[in-house]
């Protein structure tokens, strides 16, 4: 909620707390923070009448929020501008941990907007910005209907795609990760849909030291952005020296 009120309080209709919220010290911040971003502070006995997400723990405050952060596809140019593309595509994940710590890392890393399939996904709700520690607001969201098409969109507007998978692909290291990118992840369990993974340039892998499960489709992200923003770190020469991730 602290990332809310410093960086988006517009988003936020009012706050509620619990009648015995604010006697420590950072409940009490909270509340003059909120207080100094003129987001109306109002106490109640009990949160059993809110539309909650199933789960969510509220410690004693809870915001009503609106969806400020959901950008359309033909915006997105705007939305990174003249810095290279770096996005991140969400095919059908639907554990809304998994979302939200992939929400989380694509912020940390400097990913300018995640992609999200609408069918077959977590909707984002209090438990996914909970699971981003409140990290969506750094960053867009994307809601697709067809997420075929949208990898083409992505193609059209000069942006590489590449599947993240497990096995019978380059290891992610190996890839030019300075290119405009869009990692492209897959459900959990079943991974990518085959329709979607055709649709995509290259198909990378995060190598491992021991032959173990693959890597959950949060950590395998965080993981391919990391490497992502190290090479990007390492060499920031312009996006017209690009070819491709293909080195």
């Amino acid at each position: 909620m602290t990332e809310f009120l410093t960086h988006a309080p517009h988003s936020l209709e009012h706050i509620l707390v619990l009648p015995s919220f604010g006697r420590k010290k950072r409940q009490k911040a909270l509340i003059d923070l909120a207080c100094n971003r003129q987001v109306r502070v109002e106490t109640a006995h009990d949160f059993k009448r809110l539309d909650m997400a199933q789960g969510a723990l509220h410690q004693g405050v809870v915001a009503l929020a609106e969806p400020v952060w959901e950008t359309a596809m033909e915006s997105l140019p705007s939305v990174w501008g003249s810095d290279v593309p770096l996005l991140v595509v969400c095919d059908e994940i639907s554990d809304p941990g998994n979302l939200g710590a992939i929400i989380r890392s694509s912020a940390a890393f400097g990913a300018h907007a995640v992609i999200i399939s609408q069918r077959n996904s977590a909707d984002i709700n209090g438990t996914v910005i909970k699971a981003s520690a409140g990290a969506i607001v750094h960053l867009h969201t994307c809601m697709v209907d067809n997420m075929a098409k949208a990898i083409e969109t992505l193609k059209e507007m000069g942006i590489w795609t590449a599947a993240l998978v497990p096995v019978d692909s380059m290891p992610v290291w190996d890839a030019d990760m300075r290119t405009p990118l869009a990692l492209v992840l897959g459900a959990e369990g079943k991974g990518l849909r085959p329709l979607v993974m055709r649709r995509c340039d290259i198909r990378l892998h995060i190598p491992q030291s021991i032959r173990v499960e693959s890597l959950n489709v949060a950590a395998a992200c965080t993981a391919a952005l990391y490497e992502t923003w190290r090479q990007r770190r390492k060499d920031a020469a312009s996006p017209a020296e690009y070819s491709g991730p293909l080195k």
